[in-house]
């Protein structure tokens, strides 16, 4: 049997120039927060490629940030912890959080958007990649509390031992299949689209979601205005109405009459026949 790996199709958006990264502290000098997007993915500490928080004192959380030097859509995170074959170290990276903020303190004020919850260390995977962290931002941190421990095979201490960090992604307003190349288009609200598809996230007032692209709205809507999933106007123009605005009002109406029905809700003109 074999097994079909799924490569990301954007840019490791962790080897950018712009990138900075920190951490709650340091073990030694050789395990500094750097050395979690040097571009290697070897995971032994001997190896030179790993960041490694202090365990002394003993500390109760530890955390790993990077600042990405520009806002970023992320399409998925991939991890790659120290793995040297000890159990001891999926107790130490269960139950582990990941962050996305605007800025390098609020970090926690948004709540997570992942959270590790392993039964059992057998589950616990050391290389995870999450797709739920998506969206758009500058800074994602990596995060572990050992002030309360859910189970008690987690370690009593808190430090991360990080590896490699891919933030897979593409700057705002750019999208490509492994080249982050393209312009979003400008339909886009704030330019923001998918970084592999180029979909926007939201269309541009005076348009629409109409399959994978944004519509503008039809013509016959109120200062362009209409539903942003359905297309549907908010109101329609003078001298129309229905669903769609696309029945004209009788003619006694003078251009005003009911959205719904027709019925004239403005001057009536009478017509006088001999």
């Amino acid at each position: 049997m074999s097994t079909v790996q799924i490569s990301p199709t954007t840019v490791n958006t962790s080897l950018d120039s712009k990138v900075t990264t920190s951490q709650s502290s340091d073990f030694e000098t050789d395990y500094r927060s750097d050395k979690a997007v040097d571009g290697c993915t070897k995971r032994t500490l001997r190896s030179g490629c790993c960041s490694h928080t202090n365990v002394n004192p003993a500390p109760n959380e530890a955390w790993w940030q990077i600042d990405l030097g520009d806002q970023v859509v992320i399409e998925d995170v991939k991890i790659y912890y120290r793995d040297e074959a000890i159990l001891e170290q999926k107790g130490r990276f269960a139950g582990y959080q990941i962050y996305l903020s605007n800025t390098t303190t609020d970090w926690r004020n948004n709540g997570s958007c992942y959270t590790d919850t392993p039964s059992a260390p057998c589950v616990v995977e050391l290389t995870p990649r999450i797709t739920s962290c998506t969206g758009n931002t500058r800074y994602l941190t990596i995060y572990v509390d050992r002030r309360t421990l859910a189970y008690s095979w987690y370690s009593t201490q808190a430090f991360l031992e990080l590896c490699e960090v891919q933030v897979h992604g593409c700057p705002v307003g750019k999208y490509g299949d492994g080249d982050c190349d393209s312009n979003c288009d400008p339909t886009c609200v704030n330019s923001q689209c998918h970084p592999n598809s180029g979909q926007c996230s939201y269309c541009a007032p005076g348009f629409y979601k109409s399959g994978l692209v944004c519509t503008a709205c039809p013509t016959n809507c109120l200062n362009g205005v209409c539903n942003v999933e359905s297309g549907l106007c908010s109101e329609c123009v003078p001298g129309v109405y229905g669903p769609n605005c696309t029945q004209t009002c009788p003619v006694s109406c003078q251009d005003k009459c009911e959205r719904n029905t027709g019925e004239c809700n403005g001057i009536v003109i009478c017509f006088l026949f001999d």
